[in-house]
């Protein structure tokens, strides 16, 4: 939400944000979807029909050049580390441009960094 309120004040158009599906909760799943965000599973392996329509979702977006925002990482790691990235969401938008290639795709990667944990004490 925090990039999403940078980018509102520069006057940009506000991504959509791909978000886990467990953020969609009773109340904050209708503010998050207020400020943009589509919910998802984290996997659908399992399920073909889902990453079809997931994959067809992305697709449409990309033809429309409505920007979208997602983290590869797909959270956070306990220790600040960089964890392994999961390729699911480039690999769609990445498809998505070589079908339709209506715009210009641009990738900006963005790093933001906290100086201290709050709960730094607990990794202890």
């Amino acid at each position: 939400l925090l990039l999403s309120y940078v980018i509102y004040t520069e006057n940009l158009a506000i991504p959509y944000i791909a978000a886990g599906n467990n953020l969609n909760l009773p109340v904050i799943g209708r503010i998050l979807r207020g400020g943009g965000a589509f919910f998802i599973r984290r996997s659908f392996k399992d399920n073909p029909l889902y990453g079809a329509v997931i994959r067809a979702y992305v697709e449409q977006l990309i033809s429309l050049g409505v920007p979208m925002e997602y983290f590869i990482e797909g959270g956070r790691s306990r220790t600040g580390r960089l964890l392994k990235p999961k390729l699911g969401m480039l690999d769609m938008t990445v498809d998505a441009y070589m079908k339709t290639q209506s715009r210009p795709l641009a990738f900006i990667p963005v790093y933001i960094g906290y100086e201290k944990l709050i709960e730094g004490r607990s990794y202890i």
